[in-house]
């Protein structure tokens, strides 16, 4: 999953062979244990701001859910919410930028989503155009400038600020 969002893997770590058996209870005490000549231990997962939000989302996200991608981007986001509500769900995500909204729906077509969720062209100030209050199972925002794009164009405060309070109201009650 963690590749397929575009996370790299965490490497192995290695250590040489310990001298004695304080060294290898150590090593051992630490999850390392012998292999190849070398002593491992296996990688745990990298837990970041992103990572954090992603399981929450796994754990409450039901299938068969409404969730707005609020600010579209490349559609990493977007596409995680397609596969989370599954084919009997449907995710919206917005963007204002033309290239976001461009990416977000090859990479839904791509990952065969297409029917699941869509990008349109239009800013997160407008979510009540979009959604009727207490339909949504999730509201997700990630504030900045679109990745790989020119950082001169970025969310601002006085637009979403308004948007999470709309947000908030868009949300299905419990």
């Amino acid at each position: 999953v963690l590749k397929a969002e575009g996370v790299p893997p965490a490497l192995p770590l290695t250590a040489a062979p310990p001298a004695g058996p304080a060294g290898r209870a150590f090593l051992s005490k630490l999850g390392f244990s012998p292999a190849d000549g070398r002593w491992r231990r296996a990688p745990s997962p990298q837990e970041n701001a992103l990572t954090v939000v992603h399981a929450f989302w796994r754990t409450h996200l039901p299938a068969g859910g409404f969730a707005i991608d609020a600010t579209a981007g490349n559609g990493h986001d977007t596409a995680l919410l397609c596969r989370l509500v599954g084919p009997a769900g449907r995710v919206l995500a917005l963007d204002i930028q033309r290239r976001a909204v461009d990416a977000t729906n090859a990479r839904l077509a791509a990952a065969g989503l297409a029917r699941i969720g869509r990008a349109v062209l239009d800013s997160h100030a407008n979510l009540a155009r979009w959604a009727a209050p207490g339909v949504a199972d999730a509201v997700v925002f990630n504030l900045g400038y679109l990745p790989g794009a020119s950082h001169n164009l970025f969310t601002v405060p006085q637009v979403s600020v308004p948007a999470l309070d709309t947000a908030l109201g868009l949300l299905r009650p419990g």
